[in-house]
C-alpha cells in the first residue's frame, strides 16, 4: 500500500514557502494523500492541515527569545509527538529548524515512521557531529546545495540526495522587456527615476542587526551620494525596522526611498546592493544583482563563529563559489568600505560583468540534481522531493 498519510514539521517562514511547493506537487501526484503537522500560512494554502501554527508556536529569533519561549516550544513538541503517535503517518517530512526537528526525528523512528529531511541544517559549517543523528534517525535527506551530498557521504551517511535549489524554480528573471516594464512601474510607485542607478540596502530584520548595521550602511550611502548624486537608494524595511525607532534617529540620504514587504521587487529593480549575510545573497545571485555582503556581530558572537564555525567565507554565494563577492565583516563593515564597494559595482563595468558571470555559474550548479537518484523527468525540486516521499 502506498503512502496515504504524511506528517510535516516546518518551523520557519522560508521553509514554509519551499515546503508548500512540495505539498502541492505531492497532491498533484497522489491526490489521496493527507498532510498534517506544523507549518504556516503557505502550507495551509497548499492544503496541509496545520494542527500547529508555526507562526504562533515555533517562530523565535535569538538566544534570549529561545529561553523566553522554552515553554511554548516544549508544548509544541508535545503536540507534534501526540500527532505522530495517534495519527501514525507513513512518512514524516522535516524542514530545516534542526534543534526541534532532529529531536522529533528520534521520536518518529521510535514509532517506526519513515523520516525524510528536506533542507538539512548547515552541518558543513558547524556542529558537524550531528551527522550521527542523521545516521540513526533520518532515512533520507533531500539536500539543496551540490556539495552537501558529498559532505554527508564522507561522514558515513548515505541517504542524501541532491534535489536542486528551490530558487532555481521560484526566482527567474523575465524577458528584458518585462524587466524594463516592472522597473518603470516600481519606480513610479515609489518615486524613483528608472533611468538613474538604484542601489538596494538590506540591513537585516532582527533588532540586533539593525542596531549594528543601519547607521554604517546609511552613512556609506551618503558618502556615495556625495560623489555620485544621480544614485538612488531603496531601503528594504522589515516590520521590525518600521517599529524599532532606528529610522527616526538615523541620518538618511536625500534620495532614499523606504519599501516594506517587497524585498524581491527591490532587488529586481536594483543595479547594485549592500546585503546583510543571509537568504538575500542567493536571491540577488539568481536575479543577477551585483552586491557586497555586510555583517557586524557582537564580540561574543564573533568569538563563537571564529572558534567553532568551519567556513571562512560567510555569504552562501562564496561558500558555493569562493571569492565571488566581497564580504565586509566586523571592523571592515564601515561606511567608507560600503561606499567604495558600491561605487565599484555600479561604475566598474568589468567588475560588474565578472560578478554577473559568476552568478550565472552558481545558478547552473543549483539547477542540477542527482540524476542517478531515480528522479529524472521530474518538474523541479518540489516534484523530486514529493517523489522521494512516495518512494
Amino acid at each position: 500500500m502506498g503512502v496515504k498519510k504524511v506528517a510535516i514539521s516546518v518551523g520557519e517562514l522560508s521553509g514554509d514557502e519551499h515546503a508548500a511547493h512540495v505539498i502541492r506537487a505531492l497532491s498533484r501526484i497522489s491526490p489521496e494523500v493527507t498532510v498534517k503537522g506544523m507549518g504556516g500560512r503557505n502550507l495551509r494554502d497548499a492544503g496541509a492541515d496545520t494542527v500547529v501554527d508555526s507562526e504562533v508556536s515555533a517562530s523565535v529569533m535569538g538566544f534570549a527569545d529561545v529561553l523566553l519561549s522554552a515553554p511554548k516550544i516544549l508544548s509544541t513538541y508535545g503536540r507534534m509527538k501526540t500527532l505522530l503517535r495517534e495519527w501514525q503517518p507513513g512518512v514524516l517530512i522535516l524542514v530545516d529548524y534542526p534543534d526541534f526537528n532532529l529531536r522529533l526525528a528520534r521520536y518518529a523512528k521510535s514509532l517506526g515512521i519513515r523520516v525524510l529531511y528536506f533542507i538539512t541544517p548547515q552541518l558543513w559549517a558547524w556542529r558537524s557531529g550531528r551527522v550521527e543523528l542523521f545516521r540513526r534517525y533520518v532515512d533520507q535527506a533531500a539536500v539543496i546545495f551540490p556539495f552537501e551530498r558529498q559532505f554527508f557521504e564522507e561522514r558515513g551517511y548515505k541517504g542524501a540526495v541532491y534535489v536542486g535549489h528551490p530558487f532555481s524554480d521560484t526566482i527567474k528573471r523575465e524577458s528584458p522587456e518585462s524587466e524594463i516594464s516592472f522597473k518603470k512601474d516600481f519606480s513610479i510607485e515609489h518615486g524613483l527615476d528608472p533611468h538613474r542607478p538604484i542601489v538596494a540596502l538590506f540591513p537585516g530584520s532582527r533588532r540586533h542587526e539593525l542596531k549594528r548595521h543601519l547607521a554604517p550602511i546609511l552613512e556609506g550611502a551618503k558618502l556615495l551620494q556625495a560623489k555620485h548624486n544621480q544614485v538612488q537608494f531603496v531601503l528594504a524595511a522589515s516590520p521590525s525596522l518600521s517599529s524599532s525607532g532606528f529610522l527616526e534617529s538615523a541620518s538618511l540620504p536625500s534620495n532614499l526611498r523606504i519599501v516594506t514587504s517587497n524585498s524581491l521587487g527591490v532587488l529586481r529593480v536594483s543595479d547594485a546592493a549592500v546585503l546583510k549575510s543571509g537568504t538575500s545573497n542567493l536571491q540577488a545571485a539568481f536575479l543577477g544583482v551585483p552586491f557586497v555582503m555586510f555583517y557586524k556581530a557582537s564580540p561574543l558572537s564573533e568569538w563563537i563563529v571564529r572558534s567553532f564555525v568551519k567556513v571562512r567565507e560567510f555569504s552562501i554565494v562564496n561558500v558555493i563559489e569562493s571569492g565571488t563577492v566581497n564580504e565586509l565583516l566586523q571592523q571592515e563593515a564601515e561606511p567608507q568600505a560600503v561606499s567604495a564597494n558600491l561605487e565599484r559595482l555600479l561604475f566598474d563595468q568589468a567588475a560588474r560583468e565578472k560578478m554577473v558571470r559568476d552568478f550565472g555559474s552558481i545558478r547552473e550548479l543549483l539547477a542540477k540534481y542527482d540524476e542517478a537518484s531515480g528522479l529524472t523527468g521530474c518538474q523541479g525540486y518540489a516534484e523530486r522531493v514529493a517523489r522521494m516521499v512516495l518512494q
